[in-house]
Order: C-alpha cells, then sequence, then structure tokens
C-alpha cells in the first residue's frame, strides 16, 4: 500500500498523542529507577507537588533517572521535560539496550530557574530500551552541584514511514533515485562487501509501497571500490554513475539501467589521474558527465559526452582548484557549475557551452563566506542553483560554525533570491542540497540537518518547497538519521522520490568487534506527497542580497600566516632538504565529539588542500567511533584525495585512552595519533578494546606495518589525561605534538601554554627524562592552529614519515615558520655521540613570514642564547662554549611578533664516560 508523508503535520505530535513514560508528570514514581532522589520540598516541582533530584559532589560520577520504554526504528520520539540546576549543571540523555548504548544529545549549563527542554531521537533497533536521564552528570568538565528535573515526556511523532532498500545485516552508503522515461522507478546504492565494494541498483513498485520488483548487483571485479554513486535520467534512459578505483587507480564508470537489468560497463575514464565526485545528465543527444580529476597535479573540472558506448575525448572547463560539478543541458546548451578557490575563498562559478563549444567561466557568488556544493536545475524557463555556505570561528578552517544552503535564479546580470529566502534557509547547519521540479511546476530543495547537540545524533533528511512565492515550512522525510550524505531528490507522477540513510555511526563501540557486529549503515527510499504545498505561483524574486551576512578576515589572516609562501630550503653535508608542510591530526563529521562543526572527511583534504596550502595531511577520527564501513570509507576518501607529488594524504586515526575510569592517577595512557603508510591498511585499533588498550599492545599488533605514533594533548589535565610516558619507543613514536588547538605543551611556564596543563608531563619534563622524542604541531580539531613541518628530499607518504623517525621535524603553532637547526653539523632530531665536552656549535635558519621577535637556543630547558631580530630571514652560528659537563640537548624557540611560534626537534649530545 502506498504511503504519503504530509508535508505540514510532519513534525507535530499526533492528536491527544499518550505520554510513554509512567508517572511522568511528576505526580507518580511508577516505573522509574535510578539513583535520583524524589522530592516533595516546598518550591521543589515545577508544577504538581513532587520532582526528580540529583547530585554530584565529586568529579567523573553521575547520578541516573532510568525507565525501561518500548521503541520502533521508524518512530521519531520526542523526550522533553522541564529542568533546572543550582552550579550551570549539565543533563545527559542516554538510551541502551543490551550492550548498545547511544547519545542523542546533552544540555550544558542548565540554569537556576525552570527552563523546557526536548529532544528528538530514533532508535537504531525495536524492543525495550533503557532511557537513562543523567541528572546531573559530572563527567568530563562539567560542574559539580544539584539538578533538579520534572514534567517529563515522550512522545511519538508522527511522520511517514520508508521502505528499506538495503536488507537486514547489509552495510549501505550512498543512496540515488532516479524515474526511467518508460514510468520505471530505481534506486541505487553502494554495498560493502569482504574485499570489495559493490554497486546495487533496484527497480521499484510504485504500486505497493515502493518494494524492490528487481534488484541487480553490478560487481566491478576484485578489490574494487566505489565512491558517490549517482542515477541520472532523460529521454536517453536511466545511467548510474561512480567513481572506481581499481589497481590503484580511480575512474569513472557509467552503466544503463532499463527495466532488463544493468547493461556493461562504459568507462568514462581510464587514466592515472584519481577521477571522483561524479556528476551527469542525460538528453536525446546522449549522456553528458562532469567530474572532479587531479589530473596534472592540480584539481579541476573535466567533461565529456557518451554516445550509445563512444566516450568524447575529455576537456577540462575549470581552473585549478575547483571541485563538485553540477551539469545541466538542454537542447544544444550545456552548463556546469562548480566550487573553486581563490585567494583563500571558496565561490560558485558557471561554464557553458553551445553546440560543444566551452565559453569561459563566469563568478556567480562574491560573498566573504565559503559557497560551494552547488547543484542545478532548469524551472519555469530558466536555471536554478542551490548551494551550501558556511564560515569559519577565526581561523579553524577545517571547521564551519553555520552552514546553510541558499537558493537563487541564475540571471544575466547575476543572481535572483526567491522571495522570503533572501540570505539562505533558517538554522545553523544546513548542508548537501539537492534540487528537483514536481509535476505541480513547484521546486523542491532537499537538504541535511543535524539531531541534536552538535549533530551528534546524526543528520535528518529534510525537504522545503518553493511555489514562486512563499517557501514552504521543511517537512522531516524520514524519523532516521544517518551521514551528512546528499539525499538526490527524483520528481515521479505520484510524488518525490527521497533517499533517506540510517546508522549507528555516532556510538562509542568497546571493542573492535563490537564495532564490526553491531553497527549498521542502512538506506531507504520515501515517497512525497506535494499535495499539502502551496499551488504553483507566479514568480517573485529579488536581488540576492549578502550584504547583511557576517564575513571573516581570511584572506588577510592567510596573508599573515604565511599560506602562501615559497619554499624553505636547507643544505647539509650535500643534501638539498625543502621544508613540507601537514596536518597529521584533524577529525571530521566521524568524530562524534564535533559531528556538526566538523568537516565531512572529504571537505577537510580541500580545507587543507587550499587554505592552508599544506603538502600532507591525515584524517585522524576517534578509534572508538570507527566501524569496518567507516574505516573502508575514511581510506577511499584518502585515496581519492591523494595528488602525488603535490599533496600526500596519510590514512590514520586517534587512539584515544581516555579517563572513563582512574585506576591510577592521574588517568590511562593519553592521546596518540596513528598514522599509516599504507592507505590500505586493514584495520584500526580501538584503545577501548583490552587487545589494543596500551601503546605496546598497539604497537605488537602493528609489527610489519609502516607506521607511525605521535602523542598529543601531553600534560592535558582537563577533560582528558596526559600522555603515559612510560610508553616510549624512538621508532614507533619518535615524534609529539607540541602545540595544537588547546595551545602549548612545550613546558609547565612557556609562551602561550596550554590553559589546562599538568605538571611534570610536558615536552621539557619529556626530555628531562632523557626520552629522545622530536617535535611536530597539528591543529585537532578545526585546522590551522598548529602545522607540522619536515625536511625531506622527495614528497611521498615514505620519505614523509622516514623524516618523522629521524625527528628531522620542527613544529608552528599555526604561521608557516619554516626552520632548521644544526648542533656540530648533525640535523635537528640528531642524536650526537661526543666523546669529550668540547664547543657546540649550533647552526640556525629560520624563515618567519613575519617579523620576529626572537630566536632563542635553549639548552637542557633552559634559555643560553637570544638572537634578537626582526627581520623576517635569518640564519646564524652560535658556538657554546660552555657546555655542560653531562649529556645534552638543544632545540630553538622563533618567536614572532604576533607571537606566532616554531619549535625545532632538539639534537640530542650524548657524551660517553
Amino acid at each position: 500500500m502506498r504511503w504519503i508523508v504530509g508535508l505540514l503535520a510532519c513534525l507535530l505530535p499526533a492528536a491527544a498523542a499518550p505520554n510513554l513514560l509512567r508517572g511522568g508528570d511528576g505526580e507518580s514514581r511508577e516505573g522509574w529507577g535510578g539513583d535520583v532522589t524524589w522530592t516533595t520540598a516546598a518550591g521543589a516541582a515545577h508544577s504538581g507537588q513532587g520532582c526528580w533530584q540529583g547530585q554530584v559532589t565529586k568529579s567523573d560520577t553521575h547520578q541516573r533517572l532510568t525507565q525501561n520504554v518500548e521503541l520502533q526504528p521508524d518512530v521519531l520520539y520526542e523526550l522533553s521535560f522541564w529542568a533546572r540546576a543550582d552550579n550551570q549543571n549539565s543533563i545527559v540523555l542516554w538510551l541502551q539496550q543490551g550492550q548498545e548504548r547511544f547519545n542523542p544529545t546533552r544540555w550544558a549549563a542548565v540554569p537556576a530557574t525552570w527552563r523546557r527542554y526536548s529532544a528528538t531521537f530514533s532508535p537504531p533497533s525495536a524492543g525495550t530500551w533503557e532511557l537513562q536521564l543523567i541528572v546531573p552528570t559530572g563527567h568530563g568538565d562539567a560542574p559539580l552541584g544539584r539538578a533538579w528535573v520534572d514534567d517529563l515526556s515522550l512522545l511519538a511523532l508522527t511522520t511517514g514511514r520508508v521502505t528499506p532498500l538495503s536488507q537486514t545485516g547489509e552495510i549501505a552508503d550512498h543512496a540515488s533515485v532516479a524515474a526511467g522515461p518508460d514510468g520505471s522507478v530505481y534506486a541505487a546504492w553502494e554495498q560493502f562487501a569482504a574485499d570489495r565494494d559493490q554497486l546495487v541498483v533496484a527497480r521499484l513498485d510504485t504500486a505497493n509501497g515502493l518494494a524492490p520488483l528487481q534488484r541487480w548487483s553490478c560487481d566491478l571485479g576484485a578489490a574494487s571500490f566505489t565512491l558517490w554513486p549517482r542515477l541520472v535520467s532523460g529521454p536517453g534512459g536511466v545511467w548510474l554513475l561512480a567513481a572506481a578505483e581499481q589497481n590503484q587507480r580511480w575512474d569513472i564508470v557509467a552503466r544503463l539501467v532499463t527495466a532488463a537489468g544493468v547493461g556493461e560497463p562504459v568507462w568514462i575514464t581510464q587514466d592515472a589521474a584519481a577521477d571522483s565526485r561524479v556528476a551527469g545528465c542525460v538528453d536525446a543527444a546522449g549522456l553528458q558527465v562532469a567530474w572532479q580529476s587531479n589530473r596534472g597535479g592540480q584539481r579541476r573540472i573535466w567533461t565529456t559526452t557518451v554516445t550509445g558506448r563512444q566516450v568524447a575525448a575529455p576537456v577540462a572547463v575549470s581552473p585549478d582548484s575547483s571541485y563538485n560539478p553540477s551539469v545541466l543541458r538542454r537542447g544544444s546548451e550545456t552548463w556546469i557549475a562548480y566550487d573553486h578557490f581563490a585567494d583563500g575563498n571558496r565561490d560558485i562559478y558557471l561554464v557553458s557551452a553551445r553546440d560543444g563549444q566551452w565559453a569561459a567561466p563566469r563568478q556567480l557568488t562574491r560573498s566573504n563566506r565559503h559557497d560551494l556544493l552547488p547543484q542545478l536545475v532548469w524551472w519555469r524557463d530558466g536555471l536554478w542553483l542551490a548551494w551550501e555556505f558556511g564560515f569559519h570561528a577565526g581561523y579553524n578552517i577545517c571547521s564551519l560554525e553555520t552552514k546553510s544552503v541558499q537558493l537563487a535564479q541564475i540571471r544575466d546580470h547575476g543572481l535572483a533570491a526567491p522571495v522570503g529566502l533572501p540570505n539562505g534557509l533558517p538554522g545553523r547547519w544546513i548542508e548537501q542540497p539537492a534540487l528537483a521540479v514536481d509535476g505541480l511546476d513547484r521546486l523542491w530543495l532537499g537538504y541535511r540537518q543535524p539531531r541534536g547537540d552538535e549533530g551528534r545524533g546524526g543528520w535528518e533528511t529534510r525537504l522545503g518547497c518553493y511555489n514562486g512565492q512563499a517557501w514552504t515550512a521543511d517537512t522531516l522525510v524520514s524519523p532516521a538519521v544517518g551521514r551528512a550524505r546528499q539525499a538526490p531528490l527524483a520528481a515521479v507522477p505520484e510524488g518525490l522520490l527521497v533517499p533517506a540513510m540510517a546508522d549507528n555511526v555516532g556510538n562509542q563501540w568497546s571493542t573492535n568487534e563490537q564495532a564490526t557486529t553491531a553497527s549498521f549503515q542502512r538506506v531507504a527510499v520515501a515517497l512525497v506527497s506535494p499535495t499539502a504545498a502551496p499551488p504553483a505561483a507566479d514568480l517573485q524574486t529579488g536581488p540576492l542580497n549578502d550584504a547583511d551576512l557576517p564575513s571573516f578576515a581570511l584572506q588577510s589572516e592567510r596573508r599573515r600566516m604565511g599560506e602562501e609562501r615559497a619554499p624553505f630550503t636547507f643544505e647539509l653535508a650535500g643534501r638539498r632538504l625543502t621544508a613540507r608542510w601537514g596536518n597529521f591530526h584533524e577529525h571530521s563529521d566521524i568524530s562524534q565529539c564535533r559531528r556538526a562543526l566538523d568537516s565531512r572527511t572529504e571537505e577537510d583534504y580541500i580545507w587543507m588542500r587550499e587554505i592552508a596550502n599544506i603538502d600532507f595531511g591525515a584524517i585522524t577520527d576517534h578509534c572508538y567511533n570507527q566501524s569496518p564501513p567507516v574505516w573502508r570509507y575514511s581510506q577511499k576518501i584518502t585515496r581519492a584525495s591523494h595528488d602525488p607529488g603535490q599533496f600526500v594524504a596519510f590514512v590514520g586515526e586517534e587512539w584515544t585512552s581516555n579517563n572513563e575510569k582512574t585506576t591510577k592517577p592521574p588517568g590511562f595512557y593519553g592521546h596518540r595519533n596513528l598514522i599509516f603508510a599504507d592507505p590500505y591498511c586493514p584495520y584500526w585499533l580501538n584503545s577501548k578494546d583490552p587487545l589494543y588498550y596500551t601503546p605496546q599492545q598497539v604497537w605488537d599488533k602493528l609489527a610489519g606495518q609502516d607506521f607511525i605514533m605521535i602523542p598529543h594533548q601531553l600534560a592535558d589535565a582537563g577533560t582528558n589525561v596526559p600522555v603515559d610516558w612510560n610508553y616510549t619507543n624512538e621508532v614507533t613514536q619518535p615524534v609529539a605534538e607540541i602545540f595544537q588547538a588547546r595551545e602549548s605543551y612545550e613546558a609547565d611556564e612557556c609562551p602561550r601554554r596550554t590553559k589546562q596543563g599538568f605538571p611534570g608531563y610536558f615536552l621539557q619534563d619529556v626530555w628531562r627524562r632523557g626520552i629522545k622524542i622530536g617535535v611536530i604541531a597539528s591543529p585537532d580539531h578545526g585546522g590551522g592552529k598548529g602545522k607540522a613541518g619536515v625536511l625531506v628530499e622527495t614528497l611521498d607518504r615514505g620519505p614523509i614519515l622516514d623524516a618523522c623517525r629521524a625527528r628531522a621535524t620542527w613544529g608552528t603553532s599555526a604561521g608557516k615558520i619554516a626552520l632548521a637547526l644544526a648542533v656540530d653539523w648533525k640535523l635537528m632530531g640528531s642524536a650526537v655521540v661526543q666523546p669529550e665536552v668540547r664547543p657546540v656549535r649550533v647552526t640556525a635558519k629560520v624563515s618567519a613570514a613575519g617579523p620576529l621577535a626572537a630566536v632563542r637556543v635553549i639548552r637542557n630547558n633552559e634559555i643560553v642564547y637570544n638572537h634578537t631580530v626582526t627581520d623576517p630571514d635569518v640564519q646564524f652560528e652560535w658556538l657554546d662554549n660552555a657546555p655542560p659537563v653531562g649529556n645534552a640537548y638543544y632545540y630553538l624557540r622563533v618567536e614572532r611578533q604576533d607571537s606566532e611560534l616554531a619549535w625545532s626537534s632538539p639534537v640530542w649530545i650524548d657524551r660517553q664516560g
């Protein structure tokens, strides 16, 4: 039976919906458990005679209010309650079924007066779940004190039901939908298999709830991997497009889909370059395909046409630093929209062709923000565009503090905005736009929006409608949440087809085995009736006005940091070494802690390559948020983002040993990043798993792998724990993060010291103990705040890791301060054996991209020489005529006038006897 999603009723509770919680009105304790207390003190309750009260007096403790409830995964629930607290306390919501737990949200800084709170969620599976309201929590940096809750309600909200596409036990991703010219309706998606990816296509029965009539698996062979499949339809048929990797090469493949099945592969590209992010359109003339490629070492947009099985020679239609094409063709005209970086800013461009002759690109957006992911559609005899835009907070270049979606009509003189949507959709985090025109001549915009605090609950799929004069309030397509994947739309006579994704990626897994068996990724499809939206009306638009949009000084900051400066070289002992910059510590939307703030995995690499202009990078999401499909997806994105000789992409993870328990002061083993040379490394290691609980267990497991481990947050005494320096290894753990977004871990007293530092765990303390470890810096969250520097002869994975193992490295706070240090003609990181005490020659070269305040030579943690200079470029020698009798180590600290810092790895002098 066909089902319909009602637009206006989608998020409203059903009439007289029952409260699913027993005793939720606060007048009864029926059904409740936990360790909070019931109080009937005068004036304590929000309403009635009594309420619940919890109190924590020690850190890392909490009190729970619990009740068992029966839940269904295809239902959206809303928990609401009133709360107050005496010390800006935090309240957390968990749901647990057996060993599986998920955390829809938390509420910080609960005020002293009563305030209503609510959260929406859908469970990953059906059955009895224990609802756990933590009232309050004392974990992490949450304040201690008391909190009260009252008038608790759990309602089932009215939403449409979705039809599953993937089957039980299958791991699926990236769904797309299309309507064929013969009236058939199709869906396609990626499916995770043991040693390969498969593309799956289903023909759907629109008369029977979209149940699959037929299903085909498109296997491209052993060790094949795919990204971003897309169905496109037109008079010529429905084509399945995807980026496919075979033999370590990414190409674009197309397959024609009909009711008879899926045709043989047509390889659009067969080139050594990484071709990905494909888009296409079909008309009577054939298939037009556009994609992004790193041919020639730079990311550009390429396009070609396919007639039958004949592929025309591809042509580049954009300048360097271009991404995310969308293509549309009508008659003799073709348009391709894409986003392009220039001067550190990202804008939307349009290139067009008539009869195959391409014109010069045209810049469509010019606002002081990032505009990306354009989508084109033809409506009302005009070309329409939707795109995602966002802003950084300061120099957090891999994090968009605000994201939204803009809709506009492309005109000869510029962009025209629909009435009622002058500055994009309202909301803080809205992304991944998709467009379609329905049979009633209205324009529909699909997008993803995170649910819960900082998107920890995952992303919802939503729809809005523009009828020419008014924007219809958004519609929730499915109660399930999933990754921030685009949900392409397809118009059919019955309404709109919308794919939906569900997963539990936001969970924290206790073991690798649990992540393998309990994690899921599902795809489904909804048929949305357009009847509730207002009828089509005459078009009303106005000029797109972004004058009142917030701005950020990204271009000036990039100049201050020196992001576009010329390469720095250093010659020593006949070797010519080049300074290369990187980021070994960045999170994406895989990590639960800041899912909505941190960029999508593929976007992180773009920010690194384009804004920071660095040479190498790694996405190091938390190990306990990984699962086999997540790990595989990260690896695919990493390989597709690798530009040989230009940008080196590393597979990595954060091995996060936390303070869930305090078995020994000050906690467990600390946070360390694993960086792998092999972009196909078959497994990740979970620090919560007893098999990989200590650093030594990790090193033993990875014996034979080419990797390094990098400690960070070295002396953290805040929400995390300091590094346990009893685990050292000069080969597997050769460098440590001296600086990141939490500032400097150089010493207990140092410039820009971290606010939360535990004495005895800073790098100077480590060196004092005789541990030989070099330095890098990397940001952790948000990019920009910390860079790793290496001196190498060749830009590739192996030489970069070898430079780290040789400790030929340095770190900076943010600015590109290049430096090299040699002691007795031995490069930084070296351990020099010196049989006797004699003068020590220190040679330094610095290029700071900004006025210097001082270059300091530090020996055994004491400043022994100040080279005070303002020139950004300096080279000097200093002779230490009075070195200490025992062993010694020397390193540089560079200080710019604007407080930007850099530190070299030390050179150690080991004196025998």
